[in-house]
């Protein structure tokens, strides 16, 4: 009983969520960019690229109906989805600039690839939490609480 309250209290948290999510993507992108480019020997931008884009549909699906869940987003499901294109683009820059630039001093692109990875990671949570998956916020919750000068 204490073990089922202590993970529903752990899964209540927004950054658990997004932590175990994002643990299921990492290792969606991993296999794919493992088994493209060392397996299969494909050019590291494309197998990077590739793998990239089959993390970002499991982590848009994860985070929008999971981690970052809301009764009412102040955002559309297609707008939601137009700025995670857009994040995602300029992630896919990085990811590859990342994994690229310290292979460029010696760092093998499997150890590149999660250090990437990771670095992306802290970008997106901040910016899922504060621009494309915020809720609805209510009038009352802005409200100005004006001292009583009487």
């Amino acid at each position: 009983m204490i073990a089922k309250s202590f993970v529903s209290t752990l899964l209540a948290s927004r950054v658990v969520r997004f932590l175990l999510g994002g643990g299921v993507t990492v290792a969606c992108e991993y296999v794919v960019f493992y088994g493209l480019f060392v397996l299969l020997h494909w050019n590291l931008f494309v197998a990077n690229s590739l793998s990239f884009g089959v993390g970002l549909g499991v982590s848009f699906i994860f985070n929008r109906m999971w981690a970052f869940k809301q009764a009412s987003f102040r955002r559309k499901a297609h707008h939601q989805a137009m700025l995670y294109a857009i994040l995602a683009v300029t992630n896919l820059v990085l990811n590859n600039m990342i994994v690229a630039g310290l292979q460029a001093i010696a760092i093998d692109p499997r150890i590149g690839k999660f250090v990437a990875i990771i670095c992306i990671a802290a970008w997106n949570f901040i910016i899922y939490t504060k621009i494309i998956f915020t809720g609805h916020t209510h009038p009352a919750d802005h409200r100005q609480i004006t001292p009583d000068l009487s």
